[in-house]
């Protein structure tokens, strides 16, 4: 089965898993481009991050290619869990068993205006909670901290997946 591993990293954390994934399974990780020449029965491994609920470019990919042949890392700034896939998925359109979700990073200075306004009003919403999860005091831990929160073990379900299924 041929795979084609593409990501969408603004910050470098996506890249990271991109990179590592590839090495894995020696595969080249590839800079998605909107207009690349995808076919519909290609087999995607596509790395993105969330912001907003929304796996970056994931709309262009599934419009490319077969949803059926798409497996999804999506990298994130919220702790790993089944709801974060669950959400992801329904936010999405995607089928969860396709999603495989990691913990990310935060680079602010690599993001723009519009997105440190909106992790300042994210992570104000969360200081004003008088009862947070567990969850939800990781998730403000790190946007007030910033920094990497890469952990390669989360590739492995993504690549025991794939691995099974050549």
């Amino acid at each position: 089965m041929d795979v084609k591993l593409l990501y969408v990293s603004k910050t470098g954390f996506t890249k990271q898993y991109a990179a590592y994934i590839a090495d894995k399974l020696k595969l080249q990780a590839i800079e998605y481009k909107k207009g690349d020449f995808l076919r519909k029965s290609d087999n995607v491994i596509f790395c993105s991050f969330v912001f907003g609920g929304n796996i970056t470019e994931l709309t262009d990919i599934r419009n490319e290619v077969d949803q059926k042949n798409i497996r999804v890392l999506a990298c994130g700034i919220v702790p790993p869990s089944s709801e974060v896939i669950n959400q992801l998925a329904k936010e999405n359109h995607f089928d969860a068993e396709q999603i495989y979700y990691v913990p990310g990073g935060l680079d602010y200075s690599k993001l723009n205006f519009l997105k440190k306004i909106i992790l300042k009003m994210v992570k104000g919403s969360l200081e004003k909670k008088v009862l947070r999860s567990a969850d939800e005091e990781e998730t403000l831990r790190r946007l007030n901290v910033g920094g990497s929160f890469v952990d390669f073990s989360y590739c492995d379900a993504l690549i025991k997946d794939y691995l099974n299924e050549r």
